[in-house]
């Protein structure tokens, strides 16, 4: 009897560490997928209200869904006149936000950066566009021009 127990001590002492290991696996692969599925409402969400900004012609809106080292390097007013092209482009493609749509978004291993593919409506067809590199900093998505 005695030498059972030893037995089942000694082989629970073995097994411990790897069902341990298991677990701590199991559960960060379901954070991931909870980081994933959490960053990709954001990003649709900020989505959203940059594709809102655009077709409101508001483009100090548009400025703060921008990657901030994009703003320092460009400035305020030069991040402006690049969201007053493509503002234009909007414009003359008379598209509304429901014409605009994210269609897939790809992580990086580090979850600090996302390709997101976009597509518009044109003539009743979704026309994909080039995807855009989203970049998470300091807890907040933003577009990045850095494709």
């Amino acid at each position: 009897m005695k030498t059972e127990i030893d037995y089942a001590g000694k082989l629970f002492s073995r097994i411990w560490p790897v069902i341990l290991m298991a677990l701590l696996a199991l559960s960060l692969t379901g954070c991931e997928k909870f980081k994933k599925s959490k960053y990709e409402n954001e990003i649709r969400q900020r989505f959203a209200k940059l594709s809102q900004a655009l077709v409101d012609g508001n483009y100090d809106a548009c400025v703060q869904f921008t990657d901030p080292a994009f703003v320092r390097a460009k400035g305020t007013e030069g991040t402006k006149i690049l969201y007053k092209v493509i503002g234009g482009v909007v414009q003359l493609a008379n598209l509304k936000t429901n014409d605009i749509r994210v269609d897939s978004i790809s992580f990086s291993d580090d979850l600090q950066s996302a390709q997101v593919q976009t597509s518009h409506l044109v003539k009743g067809e979704w026309k994909p566009q080039k995807p855009y590199k989203w970049v998470h900093v300091q807890g907040q998505w933003y577009i990045s021009f850095d494709r």
